[in-house]
């Protein structure tokens, strides 16, 4: 096949693979919420108090209209609701905001684009729509309030604290979207709905690299010479035009082709997090790199709840959600970890598991043939990956000469540290990083063979280079440097 149509069916490929993720993912248990037809306020108005204000606005950012909602009691402390994907737009806050509201000001709105707002042209980015966050408080409040925002509406929330911090005096974010790398972000929903420990003894390693199976799909077609995203984004008329008529594509894929890192690491703004462990659309390593890497920040998890625990998980929710409103700052960490101090001396071997689960603090950590290994809070001065496939949460390892070495291996890693003269050499490996920090005197990482590096608001640190890792590259028998491009698979 030509060289030119085989690189045009990619793309094509992945705009439809890309397109049918985000139209997946605007179809979460957001949809519970009672809906309404866009533009029919009637039906809206029965669904809250009476006194509410229910109103359409003209906003400048957008030159459209939408519908904004405010109720509670006035002159109490205000809280902004921003929604995530979907149809139902601010519906799925309404059951929160209703619990809410005698003992604080609520206010919600539907973004352009969603619910009975209008859908105008342009690109429905998280940096868009922070602006618009802005404008909206300008005219509602008369200082720094509290934001909460859901899914897509905790990357805009995100965004719209670090650009406008004076206006943000809290920070709520549930099951927040579309942080991490693109690439990243459609490998969860590729990921196939297998579970590695029900799986019977015999069978965990094949469904264990199964698994894994979607993800490296997904890396193969959006490695491609020309993805989708970069199609669309040379032209802002292109990307509106395209996708005027798909709300939820046009905010999806503006939302994973934003890069968040600087927001990450520089905003200051007490933040809580909160997450369902079973979300199928936004993975909880997301709130973990969040919790790890905001300045001050902290975590909180419901175990058994999916993307929408506002709606599916109610009761577990809402204690946690009123802890949020009102713990004092003070209980956040003010200061991010670094590498931990050296290790104690022993040495940690998996030989040929699979399904394994080791924490604790070794001299040294060797994992060979083994499959579905997790490594969570873990200190080591070295480890060793042959064969492996294996996830890493808050790891750290200080180590002399390399930290870590990953050959033929699949790794994940989360939260975590490697810091020595040369911290990663890879050989033959495929690594999927988020909120990882690298810190080397010589090299950040060294590929020996083939190795594919995802990284997601990652950090690196060496002589010449310190600042931010937000990319997908291909690395064969050369280092990582600040030049790297990223690069595609071969055709």
């Amino acid at each position: 096949m030509p060289h030119s149509i085989a690189s045009s069916l990619r793309t094509l490929a992945a705009l439809f693979i890309l397109l049918g993720a985000t139209a997946a993912n605007a179809q979460t248990p957001e949809a519970s919420a009672p809906q309404t037809s866009p533009g029919n306020l009637d039906a809206l108005r029965s669904q809250v108090p009476a006194d509410w204000n229910l109103q359409r606005v003209r906003e400048p950012i957008f030159n459209s209209q939408i519908v904004t909602l405010e109720g509670g009691q006035p002159g109490a402390p205000l809280i902004l609701f921003v929604h995530g994907l979907g149809d139902g737009g601010m519906n799925d806050w309404l059951p929160t905001m209703r619990l809410l509201a005698e003992r604080y000001r609520v206010l919600a709105l539907d973004l352009p684009g969603f619910g009975r707002s209008e859908s105008p042209l342009g690109k429905y980015s998280p940096t868009r729509y922070a602006e618009l966050l802005s404008w909206l408080l300008g005219k509602s409040a008369k200082g720094p309030v509290t934001v909460v925002g859901h899914s897509m509406g905790g990357a805009v929330a995100l965004r719209f604290a670090n650009m406008h911090p004076e206006q943000v005096s809290r920070l709520i974010l549930v099951d927040a979207a579309g942080i991490l790398h693109r690439t990243a972000f459609v490998k969860h929903s590729a990921t196939l709905p297998l579970s590695v420990d029900a799986a019977p003894e015999a069978l965990k390693p094949s469904v264990a690299s199964l698994r894994n199976f979607g993800g490296v799909l997904v890396e193969k077609v959006l490695g491609i010479p020309l993805d989708p995203t970069e199609v669309l984004r040379r032209s802002d008329l292109a990307w509106s035009l395209l996708l005027h008529s798909r709300s939820n594509v046009n905010a999806a894929m503006a939302m994973i082709d934003e890069n968040f890192s600087q927001a990450v690491y520089e905003t200051r703004t007490p933040t809580w997090i909160i997450w369902g462990e079973a979300d199928t659309v936004t993975p909880l390593r997301t709130g973990q790199m969040l919790a790890a890497r905001l300045p001050r920040a902290s975590l909180a998890s419901i175990p058994g709840a999916a993307h929408s625990p506002m709606l599916t998980a109610t009761s577990q929710f809402m204690p946690l959600f009123e802890r949020a409103l009102t713990a004092p700052d003070s209980e956040l960490p003010s200061v991010t970890k670094g590498p931990a101090a050296n290790a104690k001396p022993g040495t940690l071997r998996c030989t040929g598991e699979t399904g394994k689960l080791y924490t604790g603090t070794w001299r040294e950590i060797i994992i060979d043939g083994c499959t579905a290994v997790r490594l969570v809070d873990v200190q080591a001065d070295r480890i060793v990956l042959r064969d492996a496939i294996v996830e890493m949460t808050r790891v750290s390892v200080r180590g002399d000469k390399v930290a870590l070495e990953v050959t033929n291996g699949d790794l994940r890693a989360t939260a975590s540290d490697f810091s020595a003269a040369t911290a990663i050499v890879a050989d033959g490996a495929r690594l999927d990083f988020a909120g990882v920090h690298l810190k080397a005197t010589r090299e950040l990482l060294q590929a020996k063979r083939h190795t594919r590096l995802i990284a997601s608001i990652s950090q690196v640190d060496r002589p010449g280079w310190q600042g931010y890792l937000h990319t997908s590259v291909e690395l064969v028998d050369a280092p990582l440097r600040p030049d790297t491009p990223p690069a595609p698979d071969k055709p």
